[in-house]
């Protein structure tokens, strides 16, 4: 973030600061389990599948917070593609 601001990037995180760029990004990564977990009680049991990706969520989260960032994009896009592999065998399953 601080390579942005003085590179004259202007991206969220520079906009909203560094702190709410934490709160975001923890609600980004958390919210699509708190969706999954409704999906379990509506629909099937199937969709409790993605929750194995949450121990990897937790950890970013709390990597995000110590400004532990090196590799966290590569690492939240390991997260996505999982969940999404998993999402989709979830669908396919139910």
């Amino acid at each position: 973030m601080d390579r942005d601001r003085r590179a004259g990037d202007t991206t969220l995180a520079v906009l909203i600061g560094r702190h709410n760029a934490r709160v975001f990004y923890s609600f980004v990564i958390l919210a699509p389990y708190v969706i999954i977990l409704a999906f379990c009680v509506v629909r099937s049991y199937f969709y409790a599948i993605p929750l194995v990706t949450l121990p990897l969520a937790l950890t970013l989260r709390l990597a995000c917070y110590e400004d532990e960032l090196t590799k966290l994009d590569q690492k939240t896009t390991i997260l996505n593609v999982s969940m999404g592999l998993l999402y989709i065998l979830a669908i396919h399953l139910s």
